[in-house]
Order: C-alpha cells, then sequence, then structure tokens
C-alpha cells in the first residue's frame, strides 16, 4: 500500500436507503417529460473496473448510451427499456434488466423509479 493510502475492506455492505443522492442533469437525454435524476456511486472497485451505485428518476421518457455492461435492480417504479434491437422489457419493483454496452436505450419511466446498479467494463 502506498504512504497515505487507506486500506479497504474485502467486505462491505450499504443500505441504498442511506445513500445520499446528487442531482444529475438529464437535459441532453430527455425524449419526453421532465424527469429528474439523482444518483450516486457509494462503491467503486480500486481499479475502476466494478462500480456498484444507486440511481432515482422520477416519470419521463430517455434515452442513454451505454458505455460499460450493467445490471439493474428495480427497488420501485415501473419502467419500460427498449434496446436498439427492437427488444423491450416492462420491469416493477423485484425485476433484474440487464444491458448490454455499446448500445443506446430508452427508459421510459411510468411510475418514480428506485434502482442499484452494477456496472462493469
Amino acid at each position: 500500500m502506498a504512504p497515505g493510502e487507506a486500506a479497504r475492506a474485502q467486505v462491505s455492505s450499504f443500505r441504498p436507503e442511506d445513500v445520499a443522492l446528487e442531482p444529475i442533469d438529464v437535459s441532453g437525454s430527455v425524449l419526453d417529460g421532465r424527469p429528474e435524476w439523482r444518483a450516486a456511486t457509494p462503491w467503486r472497485a480500486a481499479d475502476g473496473g466494478l462500480v456498484v451505485g444507486c440511481f432515482r428518476s422520477s416519470p419521463g421518457r430517455f434515452s442513454v448510451s451505454q458505455t460499460r455492461d450493467e445490471a439493474i435492480f428495480v427497488r420501485a417504479g415501473h419502467v419500460i427499456v427498449s434496446g436498439e434491437d427492437g427488444s423491450t422489457v416492462d420491469c416493477r419493483a423485484g425485476d433484474v434488466i440487464a444491458l448490454t454496452r455499446d448500445t443506446t436505450y430508452v427508459f421510459d419511466i411510468r411510475e418514480a423509479l428506485e434502482n442499484v446498479y452494477v456496472t462493469s467494463p
């Protein structure tokens, strides 16, 4: 370990409801409505590869260009996600969404969405 570098625990946890979410500017991605996004990254691997975060959005429709593979656990709300290939999933609390990198998706949030996500390069 380098001087001044803090040791990282090999096992850690967090409760999504305890994570302080920060506002994110979505103006360039909105397709319909006025969604407001909030997110935070409570855990990131030392090499930056694996990332675990929390996300919340009010209803609206927006596009996202994925640069990493991502798994999303929907904690609350209702969202319909569509891929460039025409695939669509309709998800509610308890569902898991898998997204492939280098693809653009459209998220149509019907009810306020809360999720936990994991991304990898």
